[in-house]
């Protein structure tokens, strides 16, 4: 890892700690900012003083912390852009990954991080991630609503849509005892792999045999549907961050 690599990974972490402040340095463990500052250094191998003054450069956005009441440099303000729409959980998971060495080398996901802190040069377009709910899920999920009500499965009940609110899955399935989540995702060939949010999988982890995927293959031609319990327990993905800051989940093939 470069100088200036370690010096953008830091940024997040100085982000992160002037956002949350005294709920980051619980999180994370240390006892005091001075201690925060040094350990990140340490990792991060860059100078303690470069955390301190980069959380100090996001002062102005936040209005607990007191600090310097100047103009944000394009680097921080672009660093803000990145993570705001990132919650407390997701945010804390990225910098514990950093600060354990988990992701502490310039590769894959972290690689487009490191590139994305740069603003973007005028006349180019920020890169873009996927599209979680383009017409192939569409479809994926009107056939599913249709295998429902002819087979009652992956379990009987009553189908209730929540696609739009948010939940970590798109339709629960109450039988009067229970409640079962289904994820329907859809593969316009018969093979491929599948994304899912950051929400969608953990939820699946808490879930365990209550959570369904449902996926639908070669929805191009004749579609054929698959269904997989406890799918944070039977698949193997790994973790990608996007350019839209969302954290998703990567199945390479199933």
């Amino acid at each position: 890892m470069t100088n200036k690599e370690g010096n953008k990974l830091a940024l997040i972490v100085s982000y992160y700690l002037a956002r949350f402040d005294t709920v980051a340095l619980s999180r994370l463990g240390f006892r005091s900012f001075t201690q925060a500052f040094e350990e990140t250094g340490r990792i991060l191998d860059v100078k303690k003083n470069y955390v301190k003054l980069s959380r100090d450069e996001f002062d102005p956005a936040f209005s607990w912390r007191r600090g310097w009441i100047r103009p944000m440099s394009p680097q921080i303000l672009r660093t803000i852009e990145l993570f705001e729409n990132m919650d407390e959980p997701e945010l804390t998971d990225l910098v514990k990954d950093l600060l354990s060495g988990k992701e502490g080398k310039p590769e894959n996901d972290l690689s487009d991080i490191i590139l994305l802190l740069d603003p973007p040069k005028k006349g180019r377009k920020a890169r873009t991630g996927f599209v979680l709910r383009g017409p192939t899920g569409r479809r994926a999920e009107e056939f599913f609503m249709q295998y429902f009500k002819t087979h009652q499965l992956p379990v009987p009940g009553m189908l209730e849509d929540t696609r739009d609110n948010g939940c970590g899955y798109d339709f629960k399935i109450s039988n009067g005892e229970e409640e079962y989540y289904v994820e329907v995702k859809g593969l316009a060939q018969a093979s491929g792999g599948v994304l899912f949010t950051d929400k969608e999988w953990k939820t699946a982890g808490i879930c365990g045999d209550r959570y369904f995927l449902v996926l639908v293959r070669n929805l191009k031609e004749v579609p054929d549907i698959q269904i997989i319990r406890n799918p944070a327990m039977v698949l193997n993905p790994r973790k990608n961050i996007y350019t839209t800051l969302q954290v998703q989940w990567q199945v390479a093939e199933i």
